[in-house]
């Protein structure tokens, strides 16, 4: 069974769960309550993705220090480019989790749709 690690459904006829869309529609104008909602879904939306790529990061430098306990120790070993490896895997995480406070940050509904779409289907 395959599924999306973010919304938990099914991947196969999964929808892109990376888009932002208000729960509300998407009439901005409709006064300073509703605009207070609609920012407030956004910021919950981009933490939501950092928080669960910041998890994701902390179980892969678990998993990387459980690797270099349990099969390198002291000594080199023939598997020790494995280790480089969970670094990148850490540094990816870490990259990954930034991208969406960037996106909050620099895109908001005004920005360019094309980087959006570009973003978001990712």
């Amino acid at each position: 069974y395959e599924f999306c690690w973010i919304c938990m459904k099914n991947w196969r006829t999964h929808a892109n769960c990376n888009t932002f869309t208000s729960k509300d529609g998407d009439d901005p104008s409709d006064g300073t309550m509703a605009d207070s909602k609609r920012e407030l879904e956004r910021y919950l939306h981009h933490y939501e993705r950092y928080q669960a790529h910041n998890m994701a990061q902390q179980v892969a430098e678990k998993a990387k220090q459980k690797f270099i306990d349990d099969k390198l120790g002291n000594q080199s070993s023939p598997n020790a480019f494995l280790k480089d490896a969970h670094d990148q895997l850490v540094e990816c995480r870490r990259v990954l989790k930034y991208t969406f406070s960037f996106a909050y940050l620099n895109m908001t509904d005004a920005s360019n749709d094309v980087e959006k779409r570009t973003f978001e289907y990712h």
